[in-house]
């Protein structure tokens, strides 16, 4: 696959260098945490009122930056993203297609993915760029982490694994004047090792089929790979798996509102193992734009356990301890419960007052399905976040935002003191440049 990459960007930069229109991006973020007070936490002798100020915080405490260069012309195309940090650099993606009249051919390594962001709704604008774990958590499919269906329609990767080869052709027509996408991809193949060295993803395909109609739009997705996955902590034998995903896109129903409604389903060894419901629903009319998710996942470990959700979003405790609530010990896939099923609800707010000040309004919640009546229900995990952003001009920007979070709500002596959950608040400071 490394050759078929290196042969298809040869081929595309010598098709180009002398008609190619070269663009070049910055994207830098620097987050910091300008405020932290832990309220209410298990050990309350220890950590209670706790104040911090500009301590480094998980997940706000570094710069992140991504630099883009990219050459195409009609006939080709070459892109090279690198992430600089403080004291490295990763490729982040190399890739390269040439066209040949509605085919294109391409190939590289895509550590983002290759989605149809269309039917995502997502736009971090509408949080001010607050990150994953307040905002965009979740892209379609399931949200539980490593799942067959974690990210479904990414067709560089399978049960949320990146950085696999991918080879690819995408053919745009039209099928009895209906507008057709399709794209098949050839994931991992040629790679060194037969499996990825974290999630144990062999190679695979993935095909990702879009149609265009009056009154919405289509996407169907379906891949299969060979995966060695962990049950019990022991590996077990390779094992075809397959995910599938249909989504509807809905454009007229609202004014001025996109509408995704869909779902999509896992398979191993040819059993039903998780199944998940999408409706996002994005609402934009001059200054203000509001978006909204609800997912609802499942998930049966008959032969396959997700040991997590993929990202927090409940109390944090930022400072020089650990969070207060972790992943793992919230909604987490127990041996003795055959089903586990949660859903995730997200709100996100922006109404822009001038060119330079917009205020920011985000709530959000992840709550366990499973267990509700008894004993080991972890409870509900959720937050809100008002704040606003500055911009300096263009795209450059500093958002600020309390973000007042809460872990097992519900849950009345989580604590082992009868105190109630935990309760935390941060205020992260965020500069993005943008060029």
């Amino acid at each position: 696959m490394k050759k078929i990459i290196s042969a298809v960007a040869l081929t595309a930069l010598v098709a180009g260098v002398a008609t190619a229109d070269v663009k070049f991006s910055l994207n830098y973020r620097t987050q910091m945490l300008g405020y932290s007070r832990l309220i209410n936490a298990p050990n309350k002798n220890t950590y209670e009122n706790h104040n911090y100020w500009f301590k480094n915080a998980q997940g706000y405490a570094a710069a992140s930056d991504n630099v883009n260069v990219s050459a195409s012309n009609e006939y080709a195309g070459v892109t090279v993203r690198i992430d600089p940090a403080f004291n490295s650099l990763t490729l982040n993606q190399y890739s390269a297609y040439i066209r040949l009249g509605s085919f294109e051919l391409g190939a590289g390594v895509f550590k983002d993915g290759r989605y149809n962001g269309d039917f995502q709704l997502k736009n971090d604008s509408d949080n001010g760029n607050y990150g994953g774990e307040t905002f965009a958590a979740y892209k379609l499919g399931t949200i539980y982490k490593a799942s067959l269906t974690t990210e479904v329609d990414n067709l560089a990767g399978f049960a949320g694994t990146d950085n696999l080869a991918t080879g690819y052709i995408q053919w745009k027509g039209e099928v009895a004047e209906i507008p057709i996408t399709a794209d098949f991809a050839l994931i991992g193949l040629g790679s060194d090792t037969t499996y990825d060295k974290d999630n144990q993803v062999g190679s695979g395909f993935g095909l990702r089929l879009d149609a265009k109609f009056d009154l919405a739009e289509v996407q169907f997705v379906y891949k299969t790979a060979s995966i060695k996955n962990q049950q019990s902590g022991v590996d077990v034998e390779p094992n075809e798996a397959r995910a599938a995903a249909l989504h509807f896109l809905l454009g007229d129903l609202v004014p001025n509102t996109k509408i995704t409604v869909g779902g999509a389903a896992g398979w191993l060894k040819g059993d039903l193992t998780e199944a998940n419901l999408d409706l996002r629903a994005r609402y934009a009319d001059g200054p203000l734009s509001v978006t909204f998710f609800t997912n609802i996942s499942h998930i049966t470990n008959e032969y396959y356990v997700a040991p997590k959700y993929g990202k927090h979003i409940g109390a944090y405790y930022y400072g020089d301890k650990e969070k207060i609530t972790s992943p793992e010990n919230t909604i987490g896939s127990h041996g003795s419960q055959k089903y586990d099923t949660a859903m995730w609800n997200l709100l996100g707010v922006r109404f822009k007052i001038d060119d330079t000040f917009t205020a920011l309004f985000s709530a959000g919640d992840l709550i366990s399905l499973s267990n509700i009546t008894d004993d080991e229900w972890t409870g509900v995990e959720a937050f809100v976040a008002p704040g606003i952003q500055l911009f300096a001009g263009g795209k450059t920007s500093i958002v600020t935002y309390a973000r007042f979070g809460w872990s097992h709500l519900g849950v009345k002596d989580y604590d082992k003191d009868g105190e109630g959950p935990e309760f935390a608040v941060i205020v992260p400071i965020i500069m993005r440049v943008r060029l």
